[in-house]
């Protein structure tokens, strides 16, 4: 789930918003109408990309949101979303650097691309959905799958192989084709969490659940089969501690 914050004070908005977000796709994790409770969801909420009305009453506290979101410790791409258009109005959001500027009344097409183009915009990985690949942010990634965007977190892959010139994830999501080499998704991922364990796997070490080095096997949680080559048998093991 893509994990949004709001930060609007007008109902029908918030209903329009609520209807335009697939809920197999997105989950509105806050929504705030002033800044105090909105600051607070900003520090307290685990969120991929905030929804911000410039305006709350008569006054452009949204502009003043976005700072404190930028000034955070947890940096996240943000969206305006207004129906102001006063030229001064709009100097002051472009200089909080919004990832997009989006004009009411909004479509559902026009809001779920500007948030893709954010999303590859916070990743530096422009064009990225359009050329069908992985974008990668903190702790996560993100995934077009048929016209869906998904996200997946690092703790729900089991293991990615190699499937032809394409890798495949095997996640608790389900299974994904990327267009990336096997040897680019390693850098990409943690090293303290994932390891190469053969030349056409790289595991998650936290889904591991049994080892038979004499049978160069892993068993993972999802009761899956996976190559372990003793070539990579020492730097495998070297990343758990061995009770005999």
């Amino acid at each position: 789930m893509i994990n949004v914050l709001l930060f609007e004070d007008n109902k029908n908005d918030v209903a329009q918003l609520k209807a335009s977000l697939p809920k197999n796709e997105f989950e509105i994790v806050g929504i705030s109408n002033n800044l105090k409770d909105g600051v607070q969801q900003i520090n307290q909420l685990d969120f991929d990309i905030a929804i911000i009305d410039i305006f709350i009453g008569d006054n452009p506290e949204g502009i003043e949101f976005a700072n404190e979101i930028n000034n955070s410790t947890k940096q996240k791409p943000f969206i305006f979303l207004t129906s102001s258009i006063e030229q001064d109005i709009f100097k002051n959001a472009k200089n909080t650097q919004p990832f997009n500027y989006l004009i009411k009344p909004f479509n559902k097409f026009e809001l779920l691309f500007s948030i893709e183009l954010a999303i590859e915009k916070f990743a530096e990985q422009h064009g990225a959905f359009a050329e069908k690949k992985t974008v990668f942010c903190n702790d996560c990634f993100f995934v077009k799958k048929n016209n869906s965007l998904v996200k997946i977190t690092f703790d729900q892959i089991f293991y990615v192989t190699v499937d032809g010139q394409y890798c495949k994830m095997i996640t608790e999501s389900g299974n994904f084709i990327l267009q990336i080499s096997l040897t680019q998704m390693l850098k990409d991922l943690p090293p303290e969490k994932f390891i190469k364990t053969h030349r056409n796997y790289v595991v998650n070490l936290n889904m591991v659940d049994s080892i038979f080095p004499n049978d160069n096997l892993l068993i993972l949680k999802n009761k899956d089969k996976v190559l372990l080559s003793r070539r990579l048998q020492s730097d495998f093991f070297s990343k758990y501690r061995i009770f005999k």
